[in-house]
């Protein structure tokens, strides 16, 4: 059973305090955190199949909160996060630098109604549920912009997204935004996608990103994580069902679903990571355009710099093959 989000705080801060007492040791190993998500198992298998040593430090967490949670008291100096949420934690005061864009959602956020509709117009007084502050929150603006909707024009219900089955099968929601495996089951259950991630391109994206003021002194264990990650996923296209076989262990999803999720997204290989994270990339315009939304719906209290969001300067040169 999950432990109260305020417990798990107290722990957090407890076990930080002591950390920050001890003092930080460039010889540490680079703390990371990360949650199941398919865009973020390479680091989890990229451990089992040794190619990350003991220069880092892997702590697998229960969701994005958790992980963001675990930086903001100073217990990890890295997390896998969506890139709304590390520019959110910039405007806390948590100076985060994005150094591998992981992956790009392709469909694999979606939206599910009862009933096809004809137009998004239709969705007008309906209830729709979503996660708040998160990126089901990306994706129900998103939504409603296309549908010429504001958000007085349907009914909110916030629910996480481990509970969003249960929330369509005890018609609690017209509307759900969901995303794998929850989606598989929604869909088991007579939802009709409506609409998904592939309308709103670039806006939906998977990071890995590191305390700022901790790349120069731990440049090599930084180094170490990007090239294994980039090995690994050579190693998924040189044996995908061996590495489909070990994720379906880890995650208990089963290898249909996992097929399923990774259609869902894109992953860019190294080159197209150092077109994403350069300067004046699309991506720095989609950081842009991000903090913009994020603070008009109030999900930030202010903006801060963009400057030095992203940098490619720690990827690999060349990937492994393994």
């Amino acid at each position: 059973m999950r432990v109260s989000k305020a417990i798990a705080v107290l722990s957090i801060a407890l076990v930080s305090s002591v950390t920050l007492l001890c003092g930080c040791s460039k010889n540490e190993p680079l703390k990371l955190s990360t949650h199941t998500w398919i865009g973020y198992e390479t680091i989890p298998l990229a451990q089992q199949l040794g190619f990350i040593d003991d220069e880092i430090n892997i702590f697998i967490t229960q969701s994005a909160s958790d992980s963001l949670e675990r930086l903001e008291t100073g217990l990890v100096d890295a997390a896998t996060l969506t890139l709304d949420e590390v520019i959110q934690a910039r405007s806390r005061g948590v100076d985060l630098t994005v150094v591998l864009v992981m992956d790009q959602s392709a469909g694999a956020d979606s939206v599910y109604a009862r009933h096809s509709i004809e137009t998004l117009s239709s969705l007008k007084g309906k209830r729709i549920a979503y996660e708040e502050g998160a990126v089901g929150e990306i994706v129900l603006l998103s939504l409603l912009k296309q549908a010429g909707l504001q958000l007085d024009d349907v009914s909110l219900v916030n629910f996480p997204i481990n509970r969003m089955e249960g929330v369509w099968r005890n018609d609690l929601a017209d509307v759900v935004i969901s995303y794998e495996p929850t989606s598989s089951a929604i869909e088991k259950h007579g939802g009709v996608r409506i609409f998904d991630s592939r309308q709103i391109p670039n806006m939906i994206v998977d990071v890995l990103a590191v305390r700022t003021e901790l790349l120069k002194s731990r440049e090599k264990a930084v180094r170490t994580l990007l090239d294994a990650h980039f090995t690994t996923l050579k190693f998924m296209e040189k044996n995908h069902s061996k590495a489909m076989e070990i994720i379906s262990k880890r995650t208990g999803l089963s290898v249909a679903e996992l097929q399923k999720a990774l259609g869902g997204i894109f992953i860019p290989n190294l080159y197209e990571n150092f077109e994403l994270l350069k300067s004046g990339s699309d991506l720095e315009q989609t950081s842009v355009a991000l903090q913009a939304m994020l603070f008009e719906r109030k999900m930030m209290k202010k903006t801060s710099s963009l400057e030095g969001l992203l940098t490619n300067q720690y990827l690999p040169i060349e990937v492994r093959v393994k």
